[in-house]
Order: structure tokens, then C-alpha cells, then sequence
């Protein structure tokens, strides 16, 4: 399972959030939904891995910007 949220530079103070399943084979699928640069709000579906506590991801937002990212787990 991923399930995050972070407070980024245009949300104004309000919260980003990405979540979604990660397969037994690694496959990950998530909704991320955040905002953008004037603060409007964003979605995207994004596909991507999960292996050793790290997660790799892309997809378009619904604006029509194409994101990749990663993450690695905190303990």
C-alpha cells in the first residue's frame, strides 16, 4: 500500500497526497493529487515500481504535464 502526503510550494499550505497498491510482482498503481504552480488543483494516475524500499513513478496530470518521481520509504 502507498499512502503519503506533504505540503509543497503551491498548495498554498494545503496537502499534496499520493496513494495506491503496490502488486507482488512490484507493480505500482496510485492517484497523486496536488497542485499546480498558480495553485489549481491537480490529478494524475501514475504507474510505476516498487523494489528495496524505493519507488519509482510516472504519469501525465490532468493539465497535461508529464511528472516522474521517486520516493524511498521512511522507518
Amino acid at each position: 500500500r502507498i499512502d503519503s502526503s506533504w505540503v509543497g510550494s503551491y498548495g498554498g499550505g494545503r496537502p499534496s497526497t499520493i496513494r495506491g497498491q503496490v502488486s507482488s510482482q512490484g507493480a505500482v498503481v496510485a492517484l497523486l493529487e496536488g497542485f499546480g504552480v498558480r495553485g489549481n488543483p491537480v490529478r494524475a494516475e501514475i504507474g510505476g515500481r516498487a523494489d528495496e524500499g524505493r519507488l519509482t513513478f510516472s504519469g501525465t496530470l490532468d493539465n497535461g504535464i508529464q511528472i516522474t518521481g521517486s520516493a524511498t520509504r521512511v522507518r
